[in-house]
């Protein structure tokens, strides 16, 4: 997160608008990617009050944009947090915001952080995201206080900021493919991929990685194309680029083009290839050797996961399963 003595932002009116996400389209161009996508987004505003007669009293209310500031209330701050300089204080808040429809999803949560200078109480930034998202997005923002009640105790600052719901499209990051799509019941579905081949058809024996979000449910799975069947003994080994080997029993399932294997705890498979670049996958039998193809090769199978966390979908993964998600 970019801290407020880096900022560069001044002269901010009251009500500025920042957008947090663009549409995945333009998300795409930004990262050389192909996509066809639509992104939707629901505009929070945020309201900081700050005590005329003690500059360190300060408050937070939020609502969605058009909605009434009673609904969720005004929430003092708690400003204990310090900057690694030691030169701002913050307070940090999460916000749940509600939203409109019966499809996924029916609430948004939004973080968001206020910094005050040690030396100058009077100046005062704010950072906010959606839940699990970049503090960069947006960066720091000096406040602009210039607002004032009825009766004269408390100044304000406000800022409008346009929150990601979910992500629907399709397209392809570096090496990664995604698709999301809002299903017949309202649910989101969604998958991002990876494959060991030359990235146009999948042949014989190669394999594909994936997570999948599908009715609130995250699944880590990896498949092996064509015509086997792998005893339920079969065990994965995966190894990250910075991780040490794990060896787990994966659940097996038939495929239409190969046998699938699903990870018994895919949020900690999401959880160990954050900082991968590369991710290998053995096949082991009930003696723990690794299993061989009908040519003798070794049953290894490696992947490119470089950007496999990176496309305009993975706040879909991210969310899977969350509170007020389908």
């Amino acid at each position: 997160m970019v801290p407020p003595h880096q900022t560069v932002q001044r002269g901010r009116t009251t009500a500025v608008k920042v957008a947090l996400v663009v549409t995945g389209l333009l998300v795409a161009l930004s990262q050389g990617t192909t996509a066809v996508s639509a992104q939707s987004s629901a505009t929070v505003e945020v309201r900081v009050w700050q005590g005329v007669s003690d500059a360190h009293n300060l408050y937070i209310s939020a609502r969605p944009e058009g909605g009434s500031w009673r609904t969720l209330g005004t929430i003092p701050l708690d400003m204990s947090g310090r900057s690694s300089r030691g030169t701002f204080t913050y307070g940090d808040i999460t916000v749940a915001v509600p939203l409109g429809g019966a499809r996924a999803p029916n609430q948004v949560n939004v973080e968001v952080r206020v910094w005050q200078s040690v030396s100058d109480a009077l100046d005062l930034y704010i950072s906010a995201r959606p839940e699990g998202g970049s503090w960069g997005t947006l960066g720091t923002i000096p406040l602009d206080m210039s607002g004032l009640n009825s009766r004269g105790t408390f100044r304000y600052g406000d800022i409008d900021v346009a929150v990601p719901l979910w992500f629907v499209g399709v397209g392809k990051t570096g090496g990664t493919t995604y698709n999301a799509y809002i299903m017949d019941d309202g649910s989101l579905f969604t998958s991002i991929g990876v494959h060991d081949g030359d990235g146009r058809v999948i042949r014989e024996g190669e394999s594909t990685f994936s997570f999948r979000c599908i009715r609130g449910s995250l699944q880590a799975i990896f498949k092996v194309s064509g015509a086997h069947f792998f005893p339920e003994t079969t065990s994965v080994e995966w190894e990250t680029s910075n991780r040490d080997p794990f060896t787990e029993r994966w659940r097996i399932g038939g495929g239409v083009i190969g046998d699938w294997f699903y990870a018994p705890d895919s949020r900690f498979v999401l959880e160990q290839l954050r900082e991968a670049q590369s991710l290998k996958i053995r096949l082991r039998n009930a003696e723990g050797r690794i299993l061989t193809t009908d040519d003798g090769d070794l049953r290894i199978y490696p992947h490119d996961v470089s950007s496999l966390l990176t496309t305009p979908a993975q706040m879909n993964i991210e969310r899977c399963g969350q509170e007020g998600w389908r």
